[in-house]
C-alpha cells in the first residue's frame, strides 16, 4: 500500500499534516517504456528526474520533522513513485523504498484515503506533490499523466487526473462540512496544449470522485504551479526539476519572514505568502545557475499558511555593487546590525561587486570615501531588510 506512514493513533486526536506525493519518471508506454506503446503518445519522452524530485519533497519533509521545523506533526503519508532505473542506481535510498507505482488505479485509491483523512477535522493541513508529464486542455488548466498514460484499448487520457478535479473535491462536504481548512498543493509538471488531441478526446479524463453540492468553502488551499499555463516545466537531467530547486532553497531559507510581535511561536518562518513573493526571485537564480526558462504560476484562496520554521534567522547571500567601480578600491564600508553591534568594516570593497553572507534581519550600511580619492558622497546611511540578493550603491 502506499499508506507508507499513518501515526493518526499516536496523535489520538490532534491534528497533523497528510502529506500525498506521487512522482512518475518510467511511463510504462511511452517510447522504451516496458509496455506496448501507446496509440496517441502526444510526442512525449521518458523523463529522468521527476520521480527523484517526489521522492527528494518526501526527504525533506522528513527531515523537516526532524528538526521539528514543521507547523503540525506529520499525521499520514501516502506515496506513489514510478522511478526510471537510472534514478534507482542513482539513489539507494530510493531503491530500497517499496512505494507503489504511480499508476492511475493506485492515485484514485490514495487520494480517495487521503481525503478521508483530511476529513477528520477542520484544523488538519494536506500537501500535496505531483512531479511528472502534465498537459493543458484550456486556459489555467492542468491534467496530470500517471505511469500507464496511453495503455493500449483505452481513451487517451484514461490515465490522467484532473488536478481542478482533485482540488474541488478536497472542498467541505455537505452536512457539517469538515475537512482540513489549510491544504496546499505544489504541480511540478508541464502544462503543455496537446495539439493531437481534439476537442471530443478532452472529455476523457475520468473523475475519481463523484460529484457533490460542498458547503460553505472557507478553505485557504493555495495552488503553486511550476509552470505558467501552456508552457513546460524543466528539470537538469539525472537530477531534479528546476522548480524544486527554487521552492527547497525558499522553504529552507530564501522565503523566510521574521515572527510577528504577537506570535505565540517566535521562530522564523516560511508561509504561503512568503512563498508567493519570493519564488519569482528564487526561480530566476535557478535560472541563471542551470541556464533554464522557467516559469511559475500561483492559484487559489491563499489565507497564509506557515510551511516550515526555521532554527534560526537564515544566512543571505548579499551582492554589494559600487558605482562607479573606480571607487571601490579606496571606500571603506561600515556595517550595523539592528541592536546596534558593529560588524567587520570593509576596506577596500574589493572584488566589486562583492559577495557578502550576512544574517537576516536589518542592517545600516553606512560608508566613505578614502581622503583625497575624489569622492565626496556616501552609501546609504538608512535601514535595509534581508532577504535581499543585491545591493547598488552610487558613490558620488
Amino acid at each position: 500500500m502506499a499508506l507508507i506512514r499513518d501515526d493518526t493513533a499516536q496523535l489520538n486526536g490532534a491534528p497533523g499534516i497528510h502529506a500525498f506525493i506521487a512522482g512518475v519518471s518510467l511511463y510504462q508506454h511511452l517510447p522504451d517504456g516496458p509496455g506496448d506503446e501507446a496509440e496517441v503518445s502526444l510526442n512525449l519522452r521518458q523523463l529522468s528526474s521527476t520521480a527523484a524530485t517526489a521522492w527528494m519533497f518526501y526527504q525533506w519533509l522528513l527531515k523537516a520533522e526532524k528538526e521539528n521545523r514543521l507547523p503540525l506533526p506529520i499525521a499520514t503519508i501516502h506515496l506513489l513513485l514510478s522511478p526510471s532505473q537510472a534514478e534507482l542506481d542513482r539513489l539507494p535510498d530510493l531503491a530500497a523504498s517499496t512505494p507503489d507505482r504511480c499508476t492511475r488505479m493506485n492515485f484514485g485509491r490514495d487520494v480517495t484515503g487521503w481525503r478521508r483523512f483530511a476529513r477528520n477535522s477542520n484544523d488538519e493541513m494536506t500537501l500535496f506533490y505531483f512531479a511528472g508529464h502534465g498537459v493543458q486542455r484550456r486556459q489555467k488548466d492542468a491534467v496530470l499523466l500517471m505511469d500507464d498514460f496511453g495503455q493500449p484499448f483505452t481513451g487517451p487520457l484514461t490515465n490522467a487526473i484532473d488536478i481542478h478535479h482533485i482540488i474541488n473535491g478536497m472542498a467541505p462536504p455537505p452536512g457539517m462540512g469538515i475537512v482540513a481548512k489549510k491544504q496546499v498543493y505544489f504541480v511540478d509538471a508541464c502544462r503543455t496544449p496537446a495539439a493531437e488531441l481534439t476537442v471530443g478526446d478532452w472529455a476523457n479524463v475520468p473523475d475519481v470522485w463523484a460529484p457533490f453540492a460542498p458547503a460553505s468553502d472557507d478553505r485557504s488551499a493555495p495552488v503553486f504551479y511550476a509552470t505558467i499555463p501552456g508552457a513546460s516545466a524543466f528539470a537538469v537531467k539525472g537530477e531534479q526539476t528546476l522548480f524544486s530547486y527554487a521552492l527547497f532553497d525558499c522553504l529552507d531559507r530564501f522565503a523566510s519572514i521574521a515572527p510577528l510581535d504577537a506570535d505565540a511561536d517566535q521562530r522564523w518562518r516560511v508561509t504561503t505568502l512568503s512563498l508567493v513573493q519570493r519564488l519569482d526571485e528564487a526561480i530566476a537564480a535557478v535560472n541563471q545557475a542551470q541556464q533554464g526558462d522557467q516559469d511559475w504560476a500561483p492559484d487559489g484562496p491563499n489565507k497564509e499558511i506557515v510551511l516550515s520554521y526555521l532554527t534560526d534567522r537564515p544566512e543571505v547571500e548579499v551582492l554589494l555593487t559600487l558605482d562607479p567601480a573606480i571607487a571601490a578600491d579606496n571606500f571603506q564600508l561600515d556595517i550595523e546590525d539592528e541592536v546596534g553591534t558593529t560588524l567587520p568594516t570593509i576596506n577596500p570593497i574589493h572584488p566589486n561587486p562583492h559577495l557578502l553572507n550576512l544574517r537576516a534581519g536589518t542592517y545600516r550600511f553606512a560608508g566613505r570615501p578614502a581622503a583625497g580619492t575624489g569622492f565626496q558622497g556616501f552609501v546609504r546611511n538608512r535601514p535595509v531588510e534581508l532577504p535581499k540578493c543585491v545591493l547598488n550603491v552610487k558613490v558620488q
